[in-house]
């Protein structure tokens, strides 16, 4: 079943990968303390998730970054 051509092209262009939005860097850092879980508090629209996914790409830029996912 095909869906309406207009119907196609919004989810299409809705779904496209857009450029990647340069972030305000955050200065602050985690403590260093091997397995131990991280919780990252504030007041809204602070810059949590912008820090974590900093920590993110750090790490996986870094190779430290590990899959704790057991199957």
């Amino acid at each position: 079943m095909s869906l309406h051509p207009v119907l196609e092209e919004k989810l299409n262009s809705a779904l496209a990968p857009g450029p990647v939005a340069q972030l305000t860097h955050r200065d602050a850092a985690l403590p260093g303390i091997p397995n131990k879980v991280h919780a990252v508090t504030g007041m809204r629209r602070a810059g949590k998730t912008t820090f974590m996914r900093q920590l993110v790409a750090e790490r996986q830029r870094g190779g430290s970054l590990r899959n704790t996912r057991s199957t």
